[in-house]
């Protein structure tokens, strides 16, 4: 019995040493972002990359529709959520928190995102007909 918890506790050991391929959000690469974001809620990807809503960036086209939101991801590059369009004109928005509920449930369509050294790309939600 001892000889068995000894290895267990050497496995787990063992296992907490080596280099696993789980990468934080933190570390994720743009490109692993944006394949991850895609078709999922606005909401969701950005409480599952631990975004802080200060640091987004809400994208609208006149007059006051929201079609995007923008970051500065973890000093890689910027990474843009597109979704479908949404008005705003009859709301009050003072935060970027009100921003976020009001497009939080939103599907993300397509994903572009600039790498600092110069890589960018996008990946979109492709819809058969």
């Amino acid at each position: 019995m001892k000889k068995l918890l000894f290895k267990i506790f050497a496995l787990a050991f063992f296992l907490s040493c080596t280099n696993n391929e789980y990468k934080q959000p933190e570390a994720m690469e743009l490109e692993e972002i944006a394949k991850f974001a895609l078709s999922k809620q606005v909401k969701l990807v950005v409480d599952s990359l631990h975004l802080d809503s200060d640091k987004l960036i809400f994208i609208d086209e006149p007059p006051r529709i929201l079609r995007s939101v923008r970051i500065d991801y973890a000093n890689k590059g910027t990474i843009e959520f597109f979704f479908g369009r949404t008005s705003i004109i009859s709301d009050i928005i003072t935060t970027k928190e009100q921003y976020l509920s009001k497009v939080g449930k939103k599907v993300i369509d397509v994903v572009e995102w600039r790498s600092y050294d110069g890589k960018k790309g996008s990946i979109r939600n492709i819809k058969v007909y």
